[in-house]
């Protein structure tokens, strides 16, 4: 009976560390490709030799992570989210359309924190 307590706690031990270490983990900002790094973000038009691949957009938010993470954090998450996704389709460019804080809430009921959203959208330019 006394072993199974043990073992008990040990086992609750054991996830607790686990949840906590994964914790940590979720509210570091989102980590930016290699090769999506070489992307250029503007609000500007691209230049005439690009051609238009597809829309984008970037919310940085999972589960309750916004409530727990600074906003220069979520900021660069949801920047580095919209390169990695440009990165993928093979975009070089994107360009900026529309920039702003959602609210967070749960089940539509309790809000909590904003998060930062962007709309943009992906081209490939040629050099």
């Amino acid at each position: 009976m006394e072993q199974r307590i043990y073992k008990r706690i040990n086992w609750v031990i054991i996830m607790a560390a686990a949840v906590a270490l994964t914790g940590c983990s979720i509210l570091s900002p989102i980590k930016l490709e290699p090769k999506a790094s070489m992307i250029e973000i503007s609000k500007n038009k691209p230049k005439e030799k690009c051609r238009y691949i597809a829309p984008i957009e970037a919310v940085d938010s999972w589960l309750f992570r916004d409530m727990f993470t600074s906003n220069d954090n979520q900021v660069q998450s949801a920047y580095s989210l919209l390169r990695n996704r440009a990165q993928t389709l093979n975009a070089n460019y994107v360009q900026v359309l529309h920039y702003e804080y959602r609210q967070s809430s749960l089940l539509g009921i309790f809000e909590f924190t904003r998060m930062p959203a962007l709309s943009a959208v992906a081209y490939r330019c040629s050099q």
